[in-house]
């Protein structure tokens, strides 16, 4: 077969195809004005395999919407605005309409599309309300959810609600290994939450992280760094298994400044209620290491 014959076959080939794609389209214009919007979807998708344009894109976004296909609506509005940011307005219209239309359904695949494109090329488009109902279905990753939970805090409609989404917050960016910024929503929920349950929450995120943060501290030898996180971590809850943690670590760092009363002090609070843990029996180690020295020099 010659180059010239191989051209022309392909030709003619792109040519059927490009022609299939155009009269799908038009049957699903057809059906459109038919008020038939699933079948107007089903031959614009079919025409989407021959060809996408913006064109397409929102024709199918449109009929999507009024075939009550949220999903569907919103990955096409997506499409549109990769394929035309001069078309950003109109993108952004069919995702707000897509979002409303996804909550309604209770449809978190179709709410995350509409919600997460809306964050990345129109944000200011992005209703808050929208963003609580899909941190409420869920299904967010720890990733996700720090990229999304501080527009989802001003829509919170009470004290509890806000002190949920904080609790959450802190425990997303410790997950993330963001513990600096954990602290902050901790001590954030701490200060105004009047529930018990979630203060005890706060004084635990606040154990963890601080202990996580002062261990990376002395992973880069910064004594001073880590001995303000092991106390931090401490003063917040000294009974869970991380604030245990902090006043071991405490009182290593103490026996190695040559405050031995101080490290002994530590070591004992770390044995706390139960001192037959891991936890326990390293202070209680610890504890005779210290007896065993006999650092009394009194002549």
């Amino acid at each position: 077969m010659t180059r010239t014959l191989v051209v022309a076959l392909l030709g003619i080939g792109l040519a059927g195809c490009l022609g299939a794609g155009a009269d799908h389209e038009r049957l699903g214009d057809e059906a459109l004005a038919k008020s038939d919007p699933a079948t107007a979807l089903s031959e614009y998708q079919v025409a989407l395999a021959a060809r996408g344009s913006a064109q397409l894109y929102a024709k199918i976004g449109a009929a999507a919407l009024r075939a009550d296909r949220p999903l569907a609506a919103a990955e096409a509005f997506r499409d549109l605005v990769a394929d035309d940011p001069s078309r950003l307005d109109e993108a952004a219209t069919g995702l707000q309409l897509a979002a409303e239309a996804a909550e309604r359904r209770n449809d978190a695949a179709g709410l995350a599309a509409a919600v997460t494109t809306l964050r990345d090329v129109a944000p200011d488009r992005l209703a808050p309300r929208h963003v609580l109902a899909l941190v409420r279905s869920g299904t967010l990753s720890a990733q996700e959810l720090v990229s999304l939970l501080p527009y989802a805090l001003a829509a919170a409609p009470d004290a509890a609600v806000m002190d949920s989404l904080l609790g959450a917050y802190g425990g997303a960016l410790r997950e993330t290994t963001a513990c600096a910024e954990a602290m902050k929503a901790y001590e954030s929920l701490q200060r105004r939450s009047r529930d018990r349950r979630s203060r005890d929450a706060a004084r635990a995120g606040l154990a963890a992280c601080g202990v996580q943060l002062g261990l990376e501290a002395l992973e880069a030898r910064d004594r001073y760094t880590a001995e303000r996180w092991f106390v931090v971590a401490s003063t917040a809850d000294s009974t869970t298994p991380a604030g245990r943690r902090a006043l071991l670590e405490l009182g290593d760092l103490r026996r190695g400044q040559g405050d031995l009363l101080g490290a002994s002090l530590s070591y004992q609070a770390a044995i706390g209620a139960a001192g037959n843990d891991s936890l326990g029996r390293a202070a209680r180690e610890k504890l005779d290491q210290l007896a065993a020295a006999d650092p009394d020099t009194t002549p």
